[in-house]
């Protein structure tokens, strides 16, 4: 968070007998004054003060009146008078202005600022914040139209307008639109999600009332850094980093941006050959787009070129995936998360890549309403059916104090109280998987002993690799490709979609869901068969380009 300016912001350096003079843009140091009371200390000031050219004298009043320039422009018209009268002998009659006399100054306008709020009605830890981080009142304000508290964790440090380099807006947000933003830091370029804070736009999400969240002032932003705050709490380290930012004047939460590609991530490759003939004598017939767009493939160019949409398959057979997803599973359970569908679970996996999980997009979490945790609503999912050491000793060396310390000012207090009643099921949670042998060394993830307990009739539902699992086998095997090679010239064998029981929303409920539609629908096959037997080229697949997922 800035201090009091550009021109004052290396005040703190200074001692406070040292007197300040400007140099450019900044302070500088101008010499020591004697602050001692002692006669040749006094005889010393009085020498300084009969003496003083008047060109000092110009430049000390310079000094004093930038100070109040400056603090009227940050803190308010009733600020400044009170610099204004606190500086009166610097600015008529020349005297010095030391660093002391610019901190008092900035405190009694801090003093003022403080009373003012007061008066807007911010509480007194949100007043004590603003004073140690030298908000201004127009900041503090901000703060209050976008729904933000004013916390030590909500400060916002570089990712701000100012830093802006470059911004694209992302897809989905159906409760406030994403974009892409690239910030300039001392770290250099850094590219984070910016969601615009919700203050009193009210929320549209029906689990928002299953939850206990305000529809009113749902304060999704301090939901991110409290969830966040309890990541770093258990020292998963499974979140992105969360801050307060802005963009184009609005104040919002900007979510470091997650390595990896989303569960739902969907890969394009370009489909060649004879296959590509098929799909173009179909795409000329009337209803020809629609067939190919569900069958997920699309048409670009001229000639056309063909690209076929498939899941990505992820390692979920990895330690380090199986460990992280269990460690965002515990962590959500933590924070209430209901919206933890597999668009908002980032995975990197693979080679040349050190693989790890991530959680984006935490804005439905905590709430002040009991949820039952074997009937979890929206995308929650129950507690995992086995944790590692690690992961159980911080749970269980994790204090009820600590929650509240942390979350305290962020959320209301009934929320909190709900997080410290989650915190008591899990520690319940770990003493159980204790006695039943099922807390494992964390070497041990990734052994066929955690794929039978992860599989188990126990564990289903237990575990985010079970909405994963969406495209793979039960046992997490890759399933065959999708493209398999046909025998020449027999193109009407092609079999329709096979059908599994899944849940509607990857958690609970029953429906029914195609599974790896093939290259062409089922109700293409008459077309097929209705096609020249032409002689059958060996079919090309060349790598497609992916298609970045935007969050939700």
């Amino acid at each position: 968070m800035p201090e009091i300016g550009g021109l004052f912001h290396n005040i703190g350096r200074f001692t406070d007998d040292q007197r300040v003079v400007l140099g450019g843009n900044r302070l500088d140091e101008g010499g020591v004054q004697q602050r001692s009371w002692s006669p040749k200390a006094l005889w010393a000031r009085f020498k300084d003060f009969r003496t003083r050219p008047d060109d000092v004298k110009t430049r000390n009043r310079q000094v004093a009146q930038a100070l109040v320039d400056r603090i009227t422009h940050r803190y308010g018209a009733a600020a400044g008078r009170i610099a204004k009268s606190e500086l009166s002998n610097q600015l008529e009659d020349g005297k010095p202005l030391t660093a002391g006399r610019v901190r008092t100054v900035i405190a009694k306008s801090m003093d003022a600022v403080g009373k003012l709020m007061k008066r807007d009605g911010f509480s007194s830890a949100e007043i004590a914040v603003a004073k140690r981080h030298n908000l201004s009142l127009g900041e503090c304000r901000m703060y209050r139209n976008a729904g933000i508290p004013i916390h030590d964790r909500t400060m916002y440090k570089d990712w701000v307008g100012r830093n802006v380099e470059s911004a694209r807006e992302l897809s989905g947000g159906a409760v406030s639109k994403p974009y892409l933003v690239g910030y300039r830091t001392p770290r250099g370029l850094e590219e984070g999600v910016y969601k615009q804070g919700r203050g009193e736009t009210g929320l549209t999400d029906d689990n928002a009332e299953i939850l206990g969240i305000s529809r009113d002032k749902p304060q999704l932003a301090a939901r991110n850094i409290a969830s966040k705050a309890m990541d770093d709490l258990l020292g998963f380290n499974i979140l992105p980093r969360s801050e307060i930012g802005s963009m184009q004047g609005e104040m919002g939460i900007v979510i470091g941006k997650a390595p990896g590609v989303a569960g739902d991530h969907m890969d394009e490759r370009e489909i060649t050959g004879r296959d590509a003939e098929d799909l173009l004598a179909i795409s000329q017939l009337p209803d020809g787009a629609a067939r190919l767009e569900r069958s997920l493939i699309r048409m670009e160019g001229e000639p056309p070129r063909f690209f076929k949409s498939e899941p990505r398959q992820h390692d979920l057979r990895n330690p380090d995936v199986q460990k992280g997803l269990v460690k965002l599973q515990l962590l959500d359970f933590l924070c209430g998360q209901i919206d933890r569908h597999v668009g908002n679970i980032f995975i990197q996996s693979g080679p040349g890549v050190t693989p790890m999980v991530s959680g984006i997009d935490n804005d439905t979490a905590f709430g002040s309403n009991r949820l039952d945790p074997n009937k979890p609503p929206g995308h929650a999912v129950k507690l995992p059916p086995v944790i590692d050491t690690e992961m159980a000793e911080r749970i269980e060396g994790m204090t009820a104090r600590q929650i509240r310390n942390e979350l305290k000012g962020l959320l209301p207090d009934a929320e909190i109280d709900r997080a410290v009643e989650r915190l008591g099921q899990m520690k319940e949670h770990v003493a159980k998987l204790r006695r039943e042998g099922n807390v494992i060394e964390p070497g041990q993830w990734g052994t066929p002993r955690t794929e039978v307990l992860f599989n188990s009739p126990r564990g289903k539902y237990h575990s985010y690799l079970d909405p994963l699992n969406r495209g793979l086998t039960p046992k997490m095997m890759p399933r065959p490709p999708r493209l398999p090679e046909q025998p020449p010239l027999v193109r009407s064998e092609i079999t329709p979609p096979q059908e599994r029981e899944v849940p509607r929303d990857g958690v609970g409920g029953g429906g029914l869901e195609p599974s790896a539609p093939p290259l062409l629908h089922e109700d293409l096959q008459p077309i097929v068969q209705g096609m020249p037997r032409l002689e059958r080229s060996p079919t090309v697949v060349t790598p497609g380009m992916e298609t970045p997922r935007d969050v939700e």
